[in-house]
């Protein structure tokens, strides 16, 4: 009998359209609260991963930021010409030309690391017996160099202050001129979307001219700074990396 009446009450139940309705509205808040909370949990997933990914450029170049070094930008003289020098021309215009050709060389040997370059100030010295003489200076305009680039700014320099005499005499009996080559800047590096402190690069080299006017066997001349190199931290800063991925990613 009690299983009778319980059977009945539920077809009752079932058969009321208000009881019915009831219970597709309990079903119906039911699956809306289960995809709010999904949709939550997938929007919070989406925000982690922006946030894991956007720290993780800022690692990466925070990193390759400290492990540029202006060590690895190489400064060389391919061709230095003092006209008034050459001996196979004794023409009163060559003699008179008191200027300097040059031909500077500007290599980034750094991987995935562009350069940009603040204005290249170049400073040419004449050496008189101990003493040290300028002669001429010569401002280049800054420009951006790409990755393992290399850059050839030419120039042409009027001297002042050279004793020309003196130095045509003595060059004519096979003797030599000293000269002196000083460059300064200001570098920044620049990784991806973000760029470094600007540093500053000075470097120099000295330059032997002999009768031809230029360098003997037009040997290129390397322009090296006295400074300490910038130390390597490329290791310690691959290490961090890693433990940092491993931190928000496990």
């Amino acid at each position: 009998m009690v299983s009778m009446k319980t059977e009945a009450t539920w077809l009752r139940r079932r058969d009321d359209p208000i009881s019915h309705k009831g219970l597709f509205e309990d079903n119906k808040l039911d699956s809306l609260q289960l995809m709010a909370e999904d949709g939550g949990s997938g929007a919070f997933k989406c925000c982690w991963f922006c946030f894991t990914l956007i720290l993780c450029i800022g690692l990466i170049a925070l990193i390759f930021g400290l492990s540029a070094r202006t060590s690895d930008l190489y400064f060389s003289i391919n061709q230095f010409y003092v006209p008034a020098l050459n001996g196979s021309d004794t023409s009163s215009t060559t003699r008179s030309n008191h200027s300097i050709v040059f031909d500077l060389r500007l290599k980034n040997g750094n991987k995935n690391r562009g350069v940009n370059y603040a204005a290249v100030n170049l400073t040419f010295f004449y050496f008189q017996n101990s003493s040290r003489l300028l002669i001429a200076s010569h401002a280049l305009p800054g420009f951006y160099q790409g990755e393992g680039k290399t850059a050839k700014r030419k120039g042409v320099v009027p001297v002042e202050g050279v004793p020309w005499a003196a130095v045509i005499e003595s060059v004519s009996n096979r003797s030599t001129a000293r000269f002196r080559v000083e460059m300064a800047t200001g570098v920044r590096f620049r990784i991806l979307f973000f760029h470094t402190k600007r540093r500053r690069v000075a470097v120099g080299g000295n330059v032997t001219v002999d009768a031809s006017g230029g360098i003997p066997r037009k040997k290129k001349i390397a322009l090296k700074s006295g400074a300490v190199a910038v130390h390597r931290v490329g290791t310690m800063s691959s290490i961090f990396l890693t433990l940092c991925l491993y931190i928000l990613f496990k």
